[in-house]
C-alpha cells in the first residue's frame, strides 16, 4: 500500500480437480473463497482475483472435457462477484482460444471476467493472437503473463539481447491493442546447489540473481 501497487491474486493454481456442482468438493472451494476473499473484498490493495492459473493446461480439460473446467470456473467466477463486486475478476487462460470455449450454459471465460487475460510466450504470434482475442471481445485485455529467459548458459539461445527483443515484440503488440501486461517474473532465483543443469525457469527475470538490471 505505501508503494501505491496493487495485487493480482492468483486463486486455485495447482489444483488439478473441478469439482460438480453442488459436490463435496465443490462446497470446499467455495469455503476457501469465502475465508480468503472476505477479509480483503473491500481493500483498494487488491486489484483483482484470477480464478485458476492456466487451467486448459491440466488433464481435466483433456479428460473430463473443456465444459467441465469452464462450468467450474463460470461458478467460482460468480462466488467471487459475490463476495468481491468491486473487484475485478480473470482467469488465465494458457491457450488464448480457450478463452471463448462455452462451457455447459453457454458462458465462456471472456463473458464471466472483467478483464480478459491471455498468456503468451510466443512473441512471432502474438499481435496475431490479441487480434483474434480482440475480435471476441470488448472488454481490456491484459497480456497476465510473458517472458523469455536469459539462461542457462549451455542454452545458446538463452541471451539478454534475445530477451530484449522479444519484451519490445511483446509490448509493442500490447501497446498496439490496447492491452496491458505483466512480466513473468522480476528476478532471476539465486544460484544455489544443484545435481542437475540450471533450468531456464531461473532465468526468467529483469533483474539478474545479484540485483543488477537487464538490457
Amino acid at each position: 500500500g505505501s508503494l501505491d501497487m496493487r495485487l493480482l491474486i492468483t486463486l486455485f493454481d495447482f489444483q488439478h480437480d473441478f469439482p460438480a456442482p453442488d459436490s463435496p468438493a465443490e462446497q470446499q472451494n467455495i469455503a476457501y473463497l469465502q475465508a480468503l476473499i472476505g477479509p480483503f473484498a473491500g481493500d483498494e490493495r487488491v486489484l483483482g482475483w484470477d480464478l485458476h492459473n492456466e487451467p486448459d493446461y491440466y488433464a481435466a480439460w483433456r479428460d473430463e472435457g473443456p465444459d467441465v473446467v469452464v462450468g467450474w470456473l463460470a461458478r467460482m467466477a460468480d462466488v467471487v462477484h459475490a463476495l468481491a463486486p468491486q473487484q475485478l475478476v480473470t482467469v488465465g487462460m494458457g491457450y488464448h482460444r480457450n478463452l471463448w470455449v462455452p462451457g455447459p450454459d453457454g458462458r465462456r471465460a471472456i463473458d464471466f471476467s472483467d478483464v480478459v487475460s491471455m498468456h503468451s510466450y510466443s512473441a512471432d504470434t502474438i499481435a496475431r493472437d490479441m487480434a483474434e482475442l480482440r475480435a471476441q471481445t470488448g472488454k481490456p485485455i491484459l497480456v497476465e503473463e510473458f517472458g523469455w529467459p536469459t539462461g542457462p548458459a549451455c542454452v545458446e539461445n538463452y541471451t539478454e539481447a534475445t530477451q530484449l527483443r522479444l519484451y519490445q515484440a511483446v509490448l509493442g503488440a500490447a501497446r498496439a491493442g490496447g492491452a496491458g501486461a505483466l512480466a513473468w517474473s522480476l528476478r532471476d532465483y539465486d544460484a544455489r546447489p544443484t545435481k542437475r543443469w540450471d533450468s531456464h525457469e531461473e532465468y526468467f527475470g529483469l533483474y539478474r540473481a545479484d540485483g543488477s538490471l537487464k538490457p
